[in-house]
């Protein structure tokens, strides 16, 4: 098992990719911690789904936004499990909408979540791998980083802040044995994308788009941060991964 005796938290845990990478992690041989700001049953869920695996796992809330709120849920990973080896900074909320119509409230949602939960996770999970010399932080941002895409302007001003966050904090943890390395996933079948989806005519415009003819599911998304999280990746830092089945090599 590549994550055997590790310890991660996946922030957004309860569903999308979160649940993909809980669940990836703890058949891996990590404890896991999943993390939800709403939906306490359904992180419970895959809670249980770890369980009935024989994995190790327990849900905990917090807003990934709020700095005392993250750094209460190291803590309690620490305390309850001696130690934090992974941290993957999936949480994220996106919003579509014309450029001119992207009111301040949407705005501060999505600086809340996307870019101040990536740096509150990374600074709290630092502390407790400093003290261990070792660390994986895993940040999630996005294809549309690199890719300009209408009606997602802050939603995209977000996820290029988390990949320059990314090489930053990766050049001023290394000394300290923790590698940050950045995520980029392509369009991906989950809840967040589902009402998009529905639509047949904006399901195939996103599909044309990629060479390997259709979207991901956030277990194809799983694997890349199987690597990351694992001593496979100790030589890995300050590197981002775009996983989005060719979109961005055409």
């Amino acid at each position: 098992m590549r994550l055997k005796g590790k310890v991660a938290i996946v922030t957004g845990g309860s569903r999308g990719m979160g649940r993909a990478y809980c669940v990836s992690m703890a058949q891996e041989g990590a404890v896991v911690v999943v993390n939800y700001v709403t939906g306490a049953s359904a992180a419970e869920e895959v809670v249980q789904e770890i369980t009935r695996a024989g994995g190790r796992a327990v849900a905990c809330k917090a807003d990934v936004g709020t700095k005392a709120e993250v750094e209460a849920m190291v803590d309690f990973t620490v305390q309850r499990f001696g130690r934090l080896d992974a941290m993957v900074s999936n949480a994220g909320i996106v919003h579509k909408a014309p450029l001119l119509e992207q009111g301040e409230d949407v705005i501060d949602r999505i600086v809340h979540v996307n870019i101040k939960g990536n740096i509150f996770c990374t600074q709290a999970a630092a502390r407790p791998m400093m003290q261990q010399k070792s660390g994986k932080i895993i940040l999630c941002a996005s294809i549309v980083a690199i890719v300009g895409e209408p009606r997602l302007s802050v939603y995209t001003a977000s996820k290029g802040a988390i990949l320059a966050y990314a090489r930053a904090a990766a050049v001023e943890l290394a000394p300290h044995g923790i590698t940050v390395n950045c995520v980029l996933p392509g369009t991906t079948v989950t809840d967040m994308s589902r009402d998009v989806l529905a639509d047949p005519v904006m399901k195939k415009a996103l599909i044309d788009p990629v060479p390997l003819g259709r979207l991901g599911t956030p277990e194809d998304l799983a694997g890349i941060v199987l690597y990351l999280a694992s001593d496979e990746a100790n030589w890995t830092t300050g590197q981002s991964f775009v996983v989005d089945g060719g979109h961005c090599a055409k």
